[in-house]
């Protein structure tokens, strides 16, 4: 739960497949978290950003491995791959 709201943060789950994101917009709430599986056979590479000088590099992320983002502040976030540019999710966080 998040400290004096009891609201329970609650967890996302995307799926990386056919070098796609399943979604390409997600609403979450402050202090959600949202789950990355890459179930492809390639490797991706997870950069989350809002706005020009805001940029989190997840870094690489092979074959079934997942990649875990808990979204701490309001805004709308862009999630791609480095490697596969047409790959692109907007997470608008409330």
């Amino acid at each position: 739960m998040l400290a004096g709201s009891g609201i329970s943060a609650e967890n996302f789950d995307i799926d990386q497949r056919g070098i796609r994101f399943n979604k390409t917009d997600l609403t979450v709430k402050v202090g959600d978290t949202v789950r990355y599986r890459n179930r492809d056979d390639v490797t991706h590479n997870i950069n989350i950003s809002s706005g020009v000088s805001s940029v989190i590099d997840k870094g690489m992320q092979n074959p079934g491995e997942i990649i875990v983002q808990k979204f701490d502040k309001t805004g709308v976030f862009l999630v791609h791959c480095m490697i596969h540019q047409k790959m692109r999710l907007s997470v608008a966080v409330r």
